[in-house]
C-alpha cells in the first residue's frame, strides 16, 4: 500500500494566500519525512473559499529542491485546451520529471467546476473527447521520436518533443475517475485511477474498484503498457484520540462536503456527461450527518490511527493500492499533527510489519507457543 498527500491549498478566512502556500511547503516537506509516497494537487481556477492551487507546475519545481524521496503527482492537470495544451502539459512534466530525477507523475482530468470551465469558456459537451484526445497526444509525445497526431480537435505534423522525460518510457499516467464510465474508459487506455465514492459509500469503492480491474486486465491481456493503480482519495483528520479528531475537524469537513456537493449539483444538470455527478446530489442530506461520512460514506477518515488502521485495510481488502488524504482546510499545526500521527502510527502498519514493536504481552504468547512448539518436536523425535 502506498500512502498520498492530497492538498488543495484550502485558505482561511484571515489568512494571506501568501501564507497558506509557506505552510504548505512546510507540509510537503513533513510528509516527505514522514514517509509519505506521493503529494499531489489538482489544478483549481477562480474557487472562493477552498483550493487556491491554480498554477501546480510553479509550485512542484520549488519543492523537489525541498525534499528527498517524496513523488509528486498532478491530481490533476486539466485538459480542455483553452486551459492547457496537453503539448505543454508534456513539455512541462517532462521537465518536471528531470528536475525532480523522475519522482514525476500525470494524472489528468477534464474538470468539474463551472467557475473553471465558464471561466475558461470551455465547452461543456465535449469536455470528455477532448480528454480522450489529449491523453492520447501526450502519450503519443511521449513514447513517439518523432511523433504525430490527428484528432478531432488537435492536428500535429511531425514533430519531437522537448526535452524527455527521465522514466521510461514515461512518467506513471492517471485520470481521475469517479463514474463508471470513465473507469472503463480510464482501464481501457491503461491508466491509473484518482477515484472516490465521494460520499456514495463502501459499496461505491467496491463496485468502481471491481469495473476497474475487469476492464484494466483486458488491457494488459492485449499487451498494452498498461498502468493498473487503483488510488483511492479520502478526506481526512487525525488527532490522538477519536473524540479529539472529531472535535477539529468535524464541523470544518462537513462544511467543505457541502459546498462541494452544491457545486456537483449545478454541474450535474449542464451536461449528459457529467449526469453521473447527480449520484453524488441523491446523497442529500447524508453530506451534513457527520456520523454517516466517517463510517459509511467511504470516503472520510476522521478518528485515531487505530481508526485510520481499520478503514485503510478495508480499502486494501477492496483492492486499492494507495490510499490519498485530503489533509487540507484545518490550521496548519492541525494538517502537521495529522501527517505526523500518520506517518509514525498508520504507514508503518502496511510497509514492514518486522520494524513494528508489538506489546510485550503479544511477544511473550508467541513465544511461550514457540517453546511448546519446540517441546513438541522434541517428544515427537524421542518416542521415534
Amino acid at each position: 500500500m502506498k500512502f498520498g498527500f492530497l492538498s488543495e491549498g484550502d485558505p482561511r478566512v484571515g489568512q494571506t494566500y501568501s501564507q497558506r502556500y509557506w505552510d504548505l511547503v512546510d507540509q510537503v516537506i513533513l510528509a516527505d519525512k514522514m514517509g509519505f509516497d506521493v503529494f499531489g494537487t489538482s489544478e483549481q481556477h477562480f474557487a472562493l473559499g477552498i483550493a487556491s492551487i491554480s498554477a501546480p507546475e510553479c509550485l512542484y519545481p520549488y519543492l523537489f529542491a525541498k525534499t528527498e524521496r517524496i513523488r509528486f503527482r498532478h491530481a490533476v492537470a486539466l485538459t480542455p485546451y483553452l486551459i492547457n495544451h496537453p503539448l505543454r502539459i508534456a513539455e512541462r512534466v517532462a521537465t518536471q520529471d528531470i528536475l525532480s530525477r523522475g519522482r514525476m507523475e500525470l494524472g489528468t482530468g477534464r474538470g468539474n467546476t463551472m467557475l473553471t470551465l465558464r471561466g475558461f469558456g470551455v465547452d461543456i459537451e465535449t469536455t470528455r473527447d477532448q480528454w480522450e484526445e489529449a491523453v492520447d497526444l501526450i502519450r503519443a509525445a511521449f513514447t513517439q521520436d518523432p511523433f504525430t497526431y490527428q484528432g478531432k480537435f488537435f492536428q500535429v505534423p511531425p514533430r519531437s518533443l522537448v526535452p524527455k522525460p527521465l522514466q521510461y518510457p514515461h512518467p506513471p499516467m492517471f485520470v481521475a475517475s469517479t463514474g463508471p464510465d470513465s473507469l472503463r474508459r480510464a482501464a481501457q487506455k491503461g491508466l491509473g485511477v484518482i477515484t472516490s465514492a465521494v460520499e456514495r459509500g463502501w459499496s461505491y469503492v467496491e463496485d468502481a474498484i471491481a469495473v476497474y480491474k475487469k476492464e484494466i486486465a483486458e488491457a494488459e491481456a492485449s499487451g498494452m503498457h498498461v498502468n493498473n493503480t487503483i488510488a483511492v482519495n479520502t478526506t481526512a483528520h487525525c488527532a490522538p484520540t477519536v473524540q479529539q479528531a472529531i472535535d477539529e475537524a468535524g464541523p470544518t469537513i462537513v462544511h467543505e462536503r457541502k459546498l462541494a456537493g452544491d457545486a456537483f449539483a449545478r454541474l450535474s444538470t449542464l451536461s449528459p456527461d457529467y449526469a453521473y455527478l447527480k449520484k453524488i446530489v441523491d446523497v442529500g442530506d447524508n453530506l451534513g450527518d457527520l456520523d454517516y461520512l466517517r463510517k459509511d460514506s467511504g470516503s472520510i477518515i476522521i478518528g485515531d490511527p487505530d481508526n485510520f488502521v481499520e478503514n485503510i485495510q478495508r480499502f486494501a481488502d477492496l483492492g486499492a493500492d494507495e490510499v490519498w488524504f485530503r489533509l487540507d482546510s484545518l490550521p496548519h499545526e492541525l494538517i502537521c499533527q495529522s501527517i505526523e500521527l500518520i506517518g509514525r502510527y498508520v504507514i508503518p502498519q502496511f510497509k514492514d510489519q518486522r520494524q513494528i514493536v508489538q506489546h510485550p504481552e503479544i511477544m511473550r504468547r508467541k513465544l511461550r507457543e514457540k517453546r511448546a512448539e519446540i517441546q513438541q518436536q522434541e517428544t515427537a523425535k524421542a518416542v521415534q
